[in-house]
């Protein structure tokens, strides 16, 4: 049996989330499925590329939140576009709160000059939220000896759509985009007849891609990275910002996440964790781990950190009508 205190932090966060309006959940390899931060992204190479994305968020945290991502995209030559999907999941509290959205993509691709792309994309999604009281036991059920809870009166598994769009400007070794989520900002709730509205979100993306002089002891490429991701969502800011060596076919990076000299929505330091990526990457596959370190108010010992596991699998398909297309955008892969 869960000891109290951990019964008072999973019925928290289980209110929180039925009640309050509601945020994305964040990933700390955003670039290993780029497509889930920006549209735009879709069918930035020649080849099909299917990515999975696990994350476990503070594994000390009764419930803890379990998410993930599954992507598919491609690009069409002949059409100068590309099209793509995406599957994304959520868990929180044991497991009783679940959400899971299904999105369509298309970018189409314009050549500005030799070296220049702009990618203007949009995406529709549909979206479901439900919560499974089979997996928690609330106070009224103990005193009454009852098999529901009175909480549970006027709750329904809710669906819903979802519209995006984003645009995409990159050079040989340069990039910036800018995305927009839930633009029809939808209705979340699970209580017939009450709001929990999903605020829009707005991503912007930028960075720096370039490759390291060899010298007489290194013969493999070797390029530097450096990538940033920010983000708004109602009263939430975030900043990702890191870099990346690359030696291929090994890739180490480090991320921080917050924003310096700025304080959060509580009025404390606006810092989250910083990250450790470790990646490895051949011409079919990359796979990709991080951890993030907790430093916010609620401490490593509290949260034991998130991890985050991403695959890649990238083939050649002859539907993009362009033979040696190479890869286009200088992004970072993690």
């Amino acid at each position: 049996m869960m000891r109290a205190r951990q019964i008072q932090i999973l019925l928290v966060i289980v209110a929180m989330a039925l009640r309050a309006a509601s945020q994305d959940q964040q990933f700390t390899q955003s670039y290993a499925l780029p497509t889930a931060m920006n549209p735009a992204f879709v069918g930035i190479s020649a080849d099909s590329k299917l990515c999975f994305q696990v994350r476990k968020q503070w594994l000390a945290v009764p419930g803890g939140f379990n998410a993930g991502n599954i992507t598919f995209d491609q690009f069409f030559g002949g059409a100068k576009s590309g099209i793509g999907g995406m599957i994304n999941y959520e868990r929180a509290g044991s497991g009783s709160l679940r959400s899971t959205h299904i999105v369509g993509q298309y970018a189409f691709e314009a050549r500005v000059n030799k070296n220049f792309f702009f990618r203007p994309a949009l995406q529709f999604g549909y979206g479901s939220r439900s919560v499974d009281f089979t997996q928690l036991k609330f106070f009224d059920q103990i005193i009454r000896d009852a098999d529901l809870s009175i909480e549970m009166v006027g709750l329904r598994p809710v669906n819903y759509f979802d519209i995006g769009a984003g645009f995409l400007a990159f050079g040989k070794k340069a990039w910036f985009g800018m995305s927009a989520y839930h633009l029809n900002w939808p209705n979340q709730s699970l209580f017939q007849g009450a709001e929990a509205i999903l605020p829009m979100r707005a991503n912007m993306q930028a960075g720096l891609r370039f490759k390291l002089k060899k010298n007489s002891t290194a013969r493999l490429d070797r390029y530097f990275v450096m990538a940033s991701n920010f983000m708004y969502q109602d009263r939430f800011r975030q900043l990702d910002m890191g870099a990346y060596y690359e030696l291929s076919p090994i890739i180490f990076g480090f991320w921080y996440r917050g924003i310096p000299f700025v304080k959060d929505t509580f009025e404390g330091p606006s810092r989250d964790a910083f990250a450790l990526i470790f990646g490895f990457q051949t011409a079919i596959y990359r796979i990709g781990y991080s951890y993030d370190i907790t430093i916010s108010s609620l401490g490593l010992s509290s949260s034991a950190g998130s991890h985050e596991l991403t695959f890649t699998y990238q083939w050649s398909n002859n539907t993009s009508k362009v033979k040696k297309r190479p890869r286009v955008v200088p992004c970072a892969q993690f």
